[in-house]
């Protein structure tokens, strides 16, 4: 294991993966009012809930979601027991996913699934993937830091009596 390629920003996309996969599963939209019509009286009396989940609400972009959280907390474990340097920067895929993933959440901030209410599951999402873009970027922004540091200086050129 090697912990020295574990960055503070891989830990905050790595934390804020594990938070937005348990945010997947609050209530992110509110169906009781579909198409103008109040159903929640109906279905609080029936027992129903009328609230869904990320999983239930998206046919693709839960799919996204989830290769970004793959993504944030496989670059952690791929830190770890990697020896060799992987042909694609981690990070950069990591920052990539979530950048995605946060446009098509604040996408569904503004239009809702089915015209339903936001609940807060929605906004924490969006916070979580959000976090990850950050947490990618910092961390693109280490290595880059590292590997310049690594470099050995160059000398100046000599410069001639002519």
């Amino acid at each position: 294991m090697d912990a020295s390629e574990l960055t503070r920003g891989k830990l905050i996309a790595a934390a804020c993966g594990i938070a937005l996969f348990a945010v997947m599963f609050f209530s992110w939209f509110d169906t009781s009012t579909v198409g103008g019509t109040d159903f929640s009286a109906a279905a609080y009396a029936a027992g129903v809930d009328t609230t869904i989940d990320a999983w239930q609400a998206f046919a693709f972009i839960d799919v996204i979601l989830l290769l970004t959280v793959l993504a944030a907390v496989g670059a952690v474990v791929l830190s770890l027991v990697s020896r060799s340097p992987a042909p694609v920067a981690p990070e950069a895929v990591v920052f990539g996913l979530a950048v995605l993933s946060s446009l098509l959440v604040l996408y569904r901030i503004f239009n809702p699934v089915l015209d339903g209410g936001r609940k807060l599951g929605l906004f924490l999402g969006f916070l979580a993937a959000a976090g990850i873009a950050a947490g990618g970027w910092l961390a693109m922004q280490e290595t880059a830091a590292a590997s310049r540091s690594r470099r050995r200086p160059v000398a100046p050129p000599r410069s001639s009596p002519f």
